[in-house]
């Protein structure tokens, strides 16, 4: 799909859904990240009452993992999925899921001998986060809202309520040794078998998988590969490095407070996110792209400060009446890292223009200048022998003003309006 082609789609098959207001189709997408992302806190919070810190801190360290290669699997060729037109979408689908299928596999060939059956878990998992994305990306093409939301629900839910059956009848023994593999197994399961009901195969092009596919888009490979690569390392730099550095209980402790803030990130990025994106690409790139984003990053700013505080709020209250003792850094972990919240909040969606536009390079450079802040500051802390809220603070520093950096940049490409 070339960029000529998503600029003058014409009709397909798989007609979009008729054009719902913006409204309905934020909280839509909104429930889905919603639902999952308690379905998610509900997990790690279970796991960390009945398992404890360590446990937990294994868990987000491996999960923490599967994300970040999650994320990568495909070279960003799922980008191409964003589409006006639904046989550009399906086709960039496929070919993207046959090359992260590929890659998954050179990674079990050599991840296995090493590592046995964690290695096949956490590859499960990324394959698992992959499809979740592409699939995403594919339904916003048909403005299908519902399924969006679904794709991102069912997996956490599912296996919360596994957990919840399974401390409640006794079986805590038995599952805290493999807490993350049940979850990769089951997250794979439930996101694979759901790609036939909410795909479309008759608009499965019937040319197949070739090579012309990966060379019309090559850009994504060339800068949205390495940019999401920069980007997941600054995301999963901390649960992963966290536990390395200052070992697994301060890691779990870490944890909680990091994945609760993350929660209005990646709410906002992958529902508002999506509906920009849709949005934007209506709107054919024209020069109110910047007044549309302007609109949004106002809204977008507000709501992501109201909600931290409110996260805050919620944190503090749980932490201190459900779990006590030790896990009351939880706060202090959440209340030094809330600056970086809000604003990787607001970035998420408006880096959507950046897709949307097909300039990826300007985002390549910040993630790039970001990752380097963050890998500086943990080779400090690993020499220096940093406390763990002085790093924390210094992460959070430098992923705020990034963001901030970020949003500037992708104003001033919806301002002059140009796709590449």
């Amino acid at each position: 799909m070339t960029t000529a082609e998503l600029q003058t789609g014409t009709a397909t098959a798989m007609e979009p859904e008729k054009k719902s207001p913006r409204i309905r189709n934020s909280l839509i997408a909104m429930a889905g990240v919603i639902g999952g992302q308690l379905a998610n806190f509900g997990v790690m919070f279970l796991i960390g009452k009945n398992f404890g810190p360590a446990n937990l801190g294994r868990y987000s360290f491996l999960v923490a993992i599967a994300l970040f290669i999650g994320s990568g699997i495909g070279l960003r060729y799922e980008l191409a999925c964003v589409s006006r037109q639904s046989e550009s979408a399906m086709s960039a689908f496929i070919h993207a899921c046959a090359l992260a299928a590929l890659l998954s596999v050179l990674l079990i060939f050599i991840a296995a001998p090493i590592y046995g059956g964690v290695a096949l878990a956490v590859i499960a998992m990324a394959f698992s986060v992959f499809l979740q994305n592409a699939l995403g990306f594919v339904l916003n093409t048909g403005e299908r809202y519902l399924g969006m939301a679904l794709v991102r629900l069912m997996p956490n839910l599912v296996f919360l309520v596994f957990l919840i059956i399974s401390c409640g009848i006794g079986f805590n023994e038995i599952i805290e040794p493999h807490v993350f593999e049940l979850h990769a197994l089951m997250a794979a399961l439930i996101t694979f078998t759901s790609i036939p009901w909410f795909v479309a195969f008759k608009n499965i092009p019937r040319a197949g998988i070739g090579i012309r596919f990966f060379r019309e888009n090559y850009g994504f490979a060339k800068y949205g590969f390495p940019a999401i690569l920069l980007n997941s390392c600054i995301i999963y730099a901390m649960p992963i490095c966290i536990p390395v550095i200052y070992g697994k209980e301060i890691a779990g402790i870490f944890a909680l407070g990091y994945r609760v803030g993350m929660f209005p990130v990646a709410l906002f990025t992958q529902s508002i996110g999506a509906v920009l994106r849709r949005d934007l690409l209506d709107n054919n790139y024209s020069k109110p792209a910047f007044k549309k984003v302007s609109e949004y990053l106002g809204i977008m700013s507000l709501v992501a400060l109201l909600s931290v505080g409110a996260i805050y709020i919620g944190i503090d209250m749980l932490v201190r009446q459900a779990l006590g003792g030790k896990w009351n850094e939880v706060i202090q972990f959440f209340t030094i890292l809330a600056p970086s919240f809000v604003a990787a909040a607001v970035f998420g969606p408006i880096s959507q223009v950046f897709i949307v536009f097909r300039n990826q390079r300007h985002e390549f450079l910040l993630q790039l200048a970001s990752a380097v802040a963050v890998l500086l500051i943990f080779a400090s802390a690993w020499q220096g022998n940093f406390q763990p809220k002085m790093t924390a603070s210094l992460l959070s520093l430098s992923t705020t003003v990034f963001a901030v950096l970020g949003v500037l940049a992708a104003l001033r490409l919806a301002r002059s309006g140009i796709a590449s």
